[in-house]
């Protein structure tokens, strides 16, 4: 067993530093941001999981067994996996557990969870002109149609093993989660076959109540029938002014009425990680497939990859993969890498605000330790490198920041639009994890305009087999702005290896058109509907 990370195994506090240790039943948020939460305090308070793994059958490999189904094959790097072990056998195993909950969902869904995809793209690269490896991750044909139930499975393994090892006392609340579309189609998938599992056949479980999902009210109609017939509740949301929002903006509709529905006792099961931290421990097994199957496919390191970022769960759970992978030697990850670069849109941007925040942070230590005034840089791509170089002033900024979070992140200040709808978060919930994971990799935040979300939309499912929307190819578009501020081709970028992941299923038509027909939404099938998350 090696140790990943320099302390003991459970979730830790990004704001703060505050540990919950790994034998706690229901580390959702920071013990600190209850008792911190007055006038003035401004920490940035997210849980994030931190376990140990067994190591690969060699020093320099990445490698498990042939079990398809990520939380069996990862179990040993998993938080939940970790809570069961610790209280002692009292119940089920966790390969039993993972098991019948799966079984369940795939009787619900169709499909139970499976490694997906991950292959290169030369004939996509080709059209774009890239004279390097572009790789895929597909998470179109996962659960629910994207990789949001990943996120949410290991939210119900950690609380079915707590149900497992004694702490039964919050098995059958009711859930919550506050989503427009593949969050919450995602989280009834996974609620309809938790609580179902027993009459299925699958064996008996503590499970779980019914599904309340907090929509906006300009949610799809798709996505709410689709809803109701999993047997969700559906609460819809009116936008309204944010207190203390900085211009006056207006911010997420659901989140507030969310926190009610928590505070009264329903368990946080949406994919803001602010919220609930045990949602990035079964994100993170898609960065450890990214890790496994590119150490297989490849044999050379990954060099960057590029993620659509909304809330921030999806690129803050990945990151936090390679980042064990890295420790545990997988090649994909060597060298430091892969460059993290995350990918917003012009209709909603607060992540490449903060990161602009912070480099302003970084420039004012610069003067201020004596440096002189720094040099001027034209492009983010050198910002990114001279963050490097000045790393240990730039980690002084990431804990101010940490201190600070008003300073960096706070609602967008108009009503988001993009094509992309799934990732128009008002606010970047996961923002200092991604913010020092760009920054430590050599990364930079990527905003792209509209029609290079529709030109990305249609070169991909052109030159793929695979039927991604908007909100799924951002991370290419974002790959094609790099490859514009790049230049190419160049002899450096033939040897670069990239990744962008596929995460959502084509939709509605206005992902791409930036139109549609009511009435034939209004007719749409809502079992065909697999798109916005």
């Amino acid at each position: 067993m090696k140790a990943v990370g320099d302390g003991a195994r459970g979730m830790v506090c990004g704001g703060c530093g505050a540990v919950v240790p790994v034998e706690d039943p229901w580390p959702y948020r920071c013990p600190a941001a209850s008792t911190d939460s007055g006038a003035g305090s401004d920490v940035d308070h997210v849980l994030a999981p931190r376990v140990g793994g067994e190591r690969g059958s060699g020093a320099d490999e990445f490698v498990f067994g042939s079990d398809e189904n990520p939380f069996r094959r990862y179990g040993d790097l998993l938080l939940a996996k970790a809570f069961l072990e610790s209280h002692g056998k009292k119940g089920a195993t966790w390969e039993e557990l993972v098991t019948r909950i799966d079984d369940a969902v795939a009787l619900v869904d169709g499909r139970g969870f499976q490694r997906t995809p991950y292959a290169s793209a030369a004939a996509l690269a080709e059209a774009l002109g890239f004279s390097g490896v572009l790789w895929i991750k597909d998470e179109t044909g996962n659960v629910a149609g994207s990789h949001k139930a990943r996120h949410l499975m290991g939210v119900a393994l950690h609380q079915e093993a707590a149900a497992q090892s004694g702490h039964g006392e919050r098995a059958g609340l009711p859930l919550a989660v506050a989503s427009c579309g593949n969050a919450a189609l995602a989280a009834a998938v996974i609620a309809r076959a938790w609580s179902g599992a027993e009459a299925c056949g699958t064996g008996a479980l503590g499970g779980c109540g019914e599904l309340v999902a907090f929509v906006p009210v300009d949610a799809d109609r798709r996505v709410l029938a689709r809803l109701g017939g999993l047997g969700a509740t559906v609460a819809t949301c009116e936008r309204g002014a944010v207190a203390g929002a900085a211009g006056g903006g207006s911010g997420d509709p659901c989140l507030p009425a969310f926190r009610e529905a928590v505070e009264a006792g329903a368990l946080p099961f949406t994919c803001q990680g602010s919220e609930n931290g045990l949602v990035l421990d079964g994100g993170r097994t898609l960065g450890f497939e990214i890790a496994e199957q590119h150490g297989e496919a490849s044999g050379k390191p990954l060099d960057r990859i590029f993620i659509q970022v909304g809330g921030g769960a999806l690129a803050s759970a990945v990151s936090a993969g390679l980042r064990v992978a890295r420790g545990l030697g997988a090649c994909a990850c060597a060298a430091g890498g892969p460059a993290l670069h995350p990918v917003q849109t012009t209709g909603c941007s607060p992540l490449y605000r903060a990161w602009k925040r912070l480099v302003d942070g970084v420039e004012q230590r610069v003067f201020e330790t004596g440096h002189g005034v720094p040099e001027p840089v034209t492009t983010d791509r050198e910002v990114a490198a001279w963050l490097v170089e000045h790393a240990q002033l730039a980690e002084q900024e990431l804990a101010y920041a940490a201190k600070h979070r008003s300073e960096f992140m706070w609602p967008w200040e108009v009503t988001p639009h993009s094509a992309a709808a799934g990732i128009l978060d008002d606010e970047t919930w996961d923002w200092l994890t991604i913010l020092k994971d760009t920054v430590r990799s050599g990364g930079w935040p990527l905003v792209v305009p509209e029609e290079s979300l529709r030109l990305a939309v249609l070169l991909g499912q052109e030159h793929t087999d695979i039927p991604v929307d908007a909100t799924g190819a951002a991370g290419l578009a974002g790959l094609m702005m790099w490859l514009e501020e790049y230049g190419q081709p160049n002899a450096e970028q033939t040897r670069e290896q990239v990744a962008v992941i596929f995460t959502g299923g084509l939709g509605l038509s206005d992902d791409i058109d930036g139109g549609g027909d009511e009435e034939e939404t209004r007719q749409s099938d809502p079992n065909q509907m697999e798109g916005k998350s």
